[in-house]
């Protein structure tokens, strides 16, 4: 569940064949639909999806045997929908929901988003068994200031606390010219970290968390789904040159399916 723009292979774009590639059924449900993603293109077109989601809850539930096992939660955008995703998780109860709490970067809200905004995701955060916000976000989580891995570490322990069961991988942790992820072992900050690219890549965040959601459900290991999610993903970072057009998907469907990777989970 988050936004699918028909141009800037980003978010859902990218979610749905990454998690495909895994043996995975997929049911795509667009928060929003955006003409282009809002890097690059100009102002997108925008059509919300609330009264549609309205209708397909409704309508799965009259589906007996209808399951879902697993759900990525992304970029909603709106209160309303907020409600919905909740409504969506309340009924169908998935054993693995991995929620990135699309909130900002660089140390700020992207435009649209609110404090009620983030008070209100907040609230999903309950629900997940895993999340990954990137630096700035962890801050408006935590309502902390991150200044060093220190911080960092002290902020995921926070938030580990207050949502007993899951866990968090931090993405956008920067030391010197290397920038990766962090996760704690032990109530100890772990680190992933790997050359900084120059270009500035839409969507990997997004691209991110469907690859680490691929992994943990094939491996049921954090540090191992972590490991080859970073892995996979360096491959396509250095070979992606379009800023506008996302993360180049290939080399990740290529790394994926020629590890004959498939899961029934």
């Amino acid at each position: 569940m988050e936004d699918l723009s028909a141009v800037g292979g980003i978010s859902m774009a990218a979610a749905l064949p990454i998690l495909t590639a895994f043996g995975h059924q997929t049911y795509p449900v667009p928060t929003q639909l955006l003409s282009t993603q809002t890097e690059g293109f100009g102002v997108p077109a925008k059509v919300a999806t609330t009264p549609w989601l309205d209708q397909t809850i409704q309508q799965w539930q009259t589906i007996t045997d209808f399951r879902i096992n697993t759900a990525l939660i992304g970029y909603v955008g709106e209160l309303a929908a907020i409600d919905q995703v909740e409504q969506f998780l309340s009924r169908w109860q998935p054993k693995t929901v991995l929620i990135d709490p699309v909130l900002g970067d660089e140390g700020r809200l992207y435009p649209g988003l609110d404090a009620a905004y983030v008070d209100r995701l907040i609230g999903l955060l309950p629900m997940a068994t895993l999340i990954t916000p990137n630096v700035t976000e962890l801050g408006l989580l935590t309502n902390d200031r991150l200044a060093s891995l220190t911080d960092i570490q002290r902020a995921i322990t926070k938030l580990e606390h207050q949502y007993h069961g899951a866990q968090v991988v931090v993405t956008g942790i920067q030391v010197a010219d290397q920038i990766g992820c962090g996760w704690l072992v032990n109530d100890q900050l772990v680190t992933r970290l790997s050359q900084r690219v120059s270009q500035h890549l839409s969507g990997a965040g997004d691209t991110w968390a469907a690859l680490l959601l691929g992994y943990f459900i094939q491996t049921d290991s954090l540090d191992e789904a972590i490991s080859k999610a970073a892995a996979t993903f360096q491959l396509a970072a250095t070979c992606s040159t379009n800023q506008r057009s996302g993360i180049n998907l290939v080399p990740i469907l290529r790394e994926i399916t020629k590890r004959g990777i498939h899961s029934d989970k």
